[in-house]
């Protein structure tokens, strides 16, 4: 299973408050590939949506470096 969620930019995240971070914590938890991106990464062409999204691999909301991401697709 792939999970990929918009998101405000990282930098903006109040770690201790988002509901999101307990949905990325959960799906790495079930195994599945979880990935987020943000509006600026998102494009339209010719009707039809992308975006770039970012890998995650762990999220860790105790830890000042709660995030730990992969590679961009």
């Amino acid at each position: 299973m792939k999970l990929a969620v918009l998101m405000d930019p990282l930098t903006k995240i109040k770690v201790q408050k988002d509901s999101t971070i307990a949905m990325l914590k959960a799906s790495l938890q079930l195994g599945w590939e979880t990935f987020f991106f943000t509006a600026a990464d998102m494009s339209c062409r010719e009707g039809e949506v992308s975006a770039l999204v970012t890998k995650i691999l762990a999220v860790q909301p105790e830890k000042e470096n709660w995030i730990t991401l992969g590679n961009q697709e």
